[in-house]
């Protein structure tokens, strides 16, 4: 998901024009929304309600923040801060990383 949302964001950066970034940055929120899609039966099935929301998370922050931008784009607005983003997925990999371990030890 990563991979496909970065390469969008990459293409929205180097937009000749407005219009164009704000298209490609909903196409990014479209992407994110696709795979959060995608992702949902394995979501489901993981271990304990905290990882599923932290799992949740990730696509919330990265689809809300496209859109957001997409947003501020064509309303000529301040583009929502992207620190965030990070933090989201870190959250998640470090509760993933205690479920592991607590499953293998």
């Amino acid at each position: 998901m990563l991979q496909d949302v970065r390469a969008k964001i990459g293409e929205a950066t180097e937009a000749a024009d407005t219009l164009a970034a704000t298209l490609l940055y909903g196409e990014c929120s479209a992407v994110v929304r696709r795979h959060h899609d995608d992702a949902l039966p394995v979501i489901e099935v993981m271990p304990g309600p905290e990882l599923r929301q932290k799992a949740n998370a990730v696509f919330e922050a990265d689809g809300e923040w496209a859109a957001g931008t997409a947003e501020a784009l064509s309303n000529l607005t301040r583009r929502p801060d992207a620190a965030g983003l990070d933090g989201t997925r870190e959250q998640f990999y470090e509760r993933a990383r205690r479920v592991i371990s607590d499953a293998s030890g």
